[in-house]
């Protein structure tokens, strides 16, 4: 049985990259952050401007999404880091 995932807050934005929390059924809240650099190699964002990387992030939210949701969340309270060796194979 798959888990349900739910968007949380509005993702933030930083030249490090996009931090955004799911709502897991099972785990209940996580934050995660998306490194830049997957958003420009794998989502097309041109470079590290925080408007550049939030739009690569909104277009591929859902993937971005699923893979977070396969990936084992840390402790309460921590982020969760997706690199590029979540997203291997994957290019824009």
């Amino acid at each position: 049985m798959p888990h349900r995932l739910a968007a949380g807050t509005t993702p933030l934005a930083t030249r490090d990259g996009v931090r955004f929390t799911l709502f897991h059924e099972t785990r209940g809240p996580q934050v995660y952050e998306v490194d830049a650099q997957v958003l420009r190699t794998c989502f097309g964002a041109p470079d590290d401007r925080v408007d550049h990387l939030l739009t690569a992030y909104l277009a591929g939210q859902a993937e971005i999404h699923d893979v977070a949701a396969g990936v084992p969340g840390g402790p309460h309270g921590s982020v969760t880091r997706l690199g590029p060796e979540d997203f291997a194979g994957r290019q824009a």
